[in-house]
């Protein structure tokens, strides 16, 4: 069977791009040479699966050439060429499709104006294109990218007329400023990307050079030159600053202040983002205020609360990279919005975007959270049902589900069965190896407060008072994501048998 590179291309064409390459080959511009287009004709009958047993070398070429005699070679040199074919077809198509939707390729339109001394259409394009660039939907990067390309050609046109006024001046200070906007905001998403990959990647943030770079700038001084207020692009410099500080100075108690200023200037000033830009510095916010709350800032479950809502109200998922994250943030979503008290949102929240959900995680995950609302409710029977349904797929949701099964049996009285979970629960998180330390760390000190829990609830007077308060204190102290109130009330529970014993 013929097996060829531009024949793995030709797979992945959908009929109406399939079709389209059929008039690039039949067009005298692109392609010259009517064997291809012939060949074309030929692997049709085999497409989309090309693999057919008389889709063969020998086939194909008699197809093509008639009688001649196979030469391998030759056909070789033929089926190379017809991957530049294949290729040069790529490129024009995406070009094609973006030409038609995005008005930001009038760049290439504009250099062409200008080198053929065209000035009227020049200026009338450019007039259209300044006006589109203002009021820009493309993500951030490419903004500056463009404005700075744009400020080029205009003060390009002005000397070539020889027009030496401050107009130049002025496209040359316009264009240094993009460019300093788009540097800051490739320090920053760098920066952000190597901080935030460190632990799930298992890497060392501290040989990077590009964080030595970063962390030895003064930022601090340099905010003080100017005023965010002055121009849009100074708004982005300063945003895209105080981003940087509060990546690498997450662990100092200074990033809060960060924080606050960069969450006030972006509710302030959301309009000014596209989806895709405000989706990142969000996620950004939404990392740090974990941070925040896994040193045991209890303030940052709230924040963490008022991000996610603003990346579920905000932003929109209708796209394959953002999509994915609706299946990271849905039972973070639920959890915080059970610990707010903010039942109606957690069920509209549900309802909204279990459909998004990726087909693996979807029934574990609206299951999942259905069974958590259940048990707020005091509906403990049908969130037995509901876990009874589900199924785990990873680790981290086998030991999610163990530990709502602990408060079902805890609240209906299963001791013996709780203690079962309990046992198995402690050996998975040892032996498993794709749990990271810091997890095991975090589901060992959990385990050990749901035991002490079971234990005192088994025998309430074989304990002491101040057991029940170190108990409390190790509550208090840990990082929940939600559900602490939970455990206190089971903990005062347990305070008040034993002061009636007393």
């Amino acid at each position: 069977m013929l097996k060829s590179k531009a024949v793995e291309i030709l797979k992945t064409l959908t009929p109406e791009e399939f079709t389209r390459f059929e008039n690039f080959l039949d067009s005298p511009f692109f392609n010259s040479k009517k064997s291809f287009l012939k060949l074309l004709s030929e692997l049709k009958r085999f497409y989309p699966e090309f693999d057919s047993p008389e889709m063969t070398e020998e086939n194909i070429y008699a197809k093509v050439f008639g009688k001649d005699k196979f030469s391998y070679s030759s056909m070789k040199n033929f089926m190379s060429e017809m991957l530049e074919l294949c290729d040069r077809f790529l490129l024009h198509n995406s070009f094609d499709n973006t030409l038609g939707k995005n008005e930001y390729n009038s760049i290439g339109l504009l250099e062409e104006y200008r080198e053929r001394d065209l000035d009227k259409l020049f200026n009338i394009r450019l007039k259209t294109y300044e006006k589109n660039l203002k009021n820009h939907r493309i993500h951030n990067i490419e903004y500056f990218t463009n404005s700075y390309h744009l400020e080029i050609l205009k003060y390009q046109s002005h000397l070539e007329k020889h027009r030496h006024n401050e107009l130049i001046w002025k496209g040359f200070m316009k264009r240094a400023t993009f460019e300093l906007c788009s540097i800051f905001n490739l320090l920053y998403t760098t920066t952000d990307m190597l901080i935030q990959s460190r632990e799930l990647l298992r890497g060392d943030p501290n040989t990077s050079i590009m964080l030595k770079f970063v962390e030895n700038l003064d930022i601090e001084k340099f905010l003080k030159c100017f005023t965010p207020d002055e121009s849009e692009e100074y708004f982005y410099i300063y945003i895209y600053s105080k981003l940087i500080l509060l990546t690498i100075n997450e662990n100092k108690k200074i990033s809060e202040r960060y924080y606050k200023e960069i969450k006030k200037s972006l509710v302030k000033n959301i309009h000014r983002f596209t989806n895709e830009d405000l989706y990142d510095i969000l996620k950004s916010l939404r990392s740090y205020a974990i941070t925040r709350m896994q040193t045991g800032n209890t303030n940052f479950i709230d924040e963490l609360f008022e991000i996610d809502k603003l990346l579920t109200e905000k932003i929109e998922y209708n796209s394959f990279r953002l999509n994915w994250f609706i299946s990271e943030i849905f039972t973070e979503m639920v959890n915080l919005s059970v610990h707010m008290k903010e039942y109606e949102f957690a069920e509209n929240f549900i309802n909204k975007f279990k459909d998004r959900l990726s087909p693996e995680v979807k029934d574990f995950e609206s299951g999942w959270t259905r069974a958590l609302l259940d048990i707020e409710y005091g509906k403990y029977e049908e969130a037995l049902v509901q876990l009874s349904g589900i199924k785990p797929v990873n680790a981290i949701m086998k030991i999610s589900t163990r530990n709502l099964y602990l408060r079902l049996y805890y609240e209906l009285g299963y001791l013996e069965e709780g203690f079962f979970i309990l046992d198995a629960y402690r050996n998975f998180v040892k032996k498993d190896g794709n749990i990271s330390e810091s997890r095991k760390k975090y589901y060992l000190k959990l385990h050990s407060i749901f035991n002490r829990l079971y234990k005192y609830r088994t025998n309430p007077y074989s304990f002491r008072e101040f057991e029940i308060k170190e108990l409390k204190s190790d509550i208090n102290g840990f990082y929940f994501l939600g559900g602490r109130d939970w455990f206190l009330k089971k903990a005062d529970d347990l305070k008040k048998k034993i002061g009636k014993q007393n």
